[in-house]
């Protein structure tokens, strides 16, 4: 059973929050921890009684934010199951639109090669790569190569992040609010469909692999 939020946990979250918005408007470098105390209301050293420095603060934020989609994707005991994926994909939408901001925050280190960009590759991001290869290997009519998997489970970061990095653009483009309850829904049910076509044939079936020697 989960213990109830104390003043303590309460101003951590807080304190996680401004952080993870700042981070990902300026990145590692840019984010200051006296910025992320005047957020909070704080005094700069009361940040301390909670993270050591602001390296320890910044991975804990990717920590709250990457930590539970590995779970998530630890958590599917059978892909073959009606429903499995469509929920781990529902489950994952609904975490991201939770922590919109976390999307930005990586890609902000992509984009500017920051000092944590190999961390965030190595730490968090591979292992959810690693972890979806490992379950699409599990799925034997699968239409790709097995050196092509790594290449579809970016493919599926690239989507799902960019859902929530892309959101302004996408609002004038579609005229309806990408992050709206209504646009959420619209966009978890297109990937749910799209992941059923990636794994498979449009009627259902497993796709060719286009090997020529795959029926001998």
């Amino acid at each position: 059973m989960q213990s109830p939020p104390t003043p303590a946990s309460d101003t951590r979250e807080r304190i996680l929050d401004v952080a993870e918005e700042l981070f990902a408007d300026r990145g590692f470098n840019g984010a200051s921890m006296r910025d992320i105390a005047g957020r909070c209301g704080l005094g700069q050293a009361s940040l301390y009684n909670h993270f050591e420095g602001k390296q320890g603060l910044y991975e804990a934020v990717l920590d709250r934010g990457v930590t539970p989609l590995l779970e998530l994707m630890q958590s599917l005991p059978n892909r073959d199951q009606p429903g499995q994926v469509d929920a781990m994909i529902a489950s994952i939408m609904n975490h991201l639109a939770s922590r919109p901001r976390l999307p930005r925050l990586i890609q902000h280190e992509a984009m500017t090669g920051g000092d944590y960009l190999i961390r965030i590759a190595r730490s968090w991001i591979h292992p959810l790569v690693e972890g979806g290869v490992i379950d699409l290997k599990r799925d034997v009519g699968r239409p790709w190569q097995e050196d092509e998997l790594p290449l579809v489970m970016l493919a599926w970061l690239y989507m799902m992040f960019g859902h929530f990095t892309m959101a302004p653009l996408m609002r004038e483009v579609l005229d309806h609010d990408p992050l709206s309850p209504e646009g959420l829904a619209r966009q978890t049910r297109f990937f749910q469909k799209l992941a059923r076509l990636i794994t498979a044939g449009g009627d259902g079936t497993p796709a060719s692999t286009g090997d020529p020697h795959e029926d001998q």
